[in-house]
């Protein structure tokens, strides 16, 4: 499954993926900094392949392209809750060059359309401590339905936690979401 955006192409992420580039983002302090991964060892490409083949049933990663810059990060979303009709998106824009572009809110977008227009889902949700990202999904339709004070260790901080969601009926038309202006 491939997905076409006005400016990204998002694709089925493979193990010829696993660049030194995209190891070197799962290594990086500020890529990584609301991340679990921050402050782990060095991932080796034998680690990467290793978490591929452990992503669970019902779990789709896909490679983020964009045109002036290649592969720039992975969007996953799943495993789809069925009974629920929901599904978790996650999101890492690791090269540098292309933040502030626009790129992940697209990237979203494009996700939750294809999930809401399949009908696989009627809710998406995400968790999060980065204030970028609930910023961002905020902008996209995405309500707050709880914080947890506190929660997460980051650095040497406890951060609030957000859950974020978007139900189908709250979701802008497509055509409000094919060109995401950030700021």
């Amino acid at each position: 499954m491939n997905l076409l955006g006005p400016r990204l192409t998002l694709k089925p992420f493979a193990e010829d993926m696993i660049s030194q580039r995209y190891l070197d983002w799962l290594s990086d302090p500020d890529v990584n900094f609301y991340s679990r991964r921050l402050g782990q060892r060095k991932q080796s490409r034998e680690d990467a392949i290793e978490w591929l083949a452990r992503i669970a049933d019902g779990t789709t990663v896909l490679a983020i392209f964009a045109p002036e810059f290649g592969h720039i990060g992975n969007i996953k979303f799943g495993p789809i809750d069925s009974v629920n009709q929901s599904s978790d998106i996650a999101i890492m824009i690791g090269e540098r060059k292309s933040w502030n572009r626009g790129y992940g809110a697209e990237a979203i977008s494009l996700v939750t359309r294809h999930l809401f227009d399949t009908g696989s889902v009627s809710r998406v949700e995400a968790g999060s401590a980065n204030p970028a990202f609930i910023k961002l999904v905020h902008g996209l339709g995405w309500k707050i339905d709880r914080i947890e004070p506190k929660r997460v260790l980051i650095g040497d901080q406890l951060l609030d936690w957000t859950y974020l969601s978007l139900e189908k009926i709250d979701a802008p038309s497509a055509e409000k979401t094919d060109c995401i202006p950030y700021d």
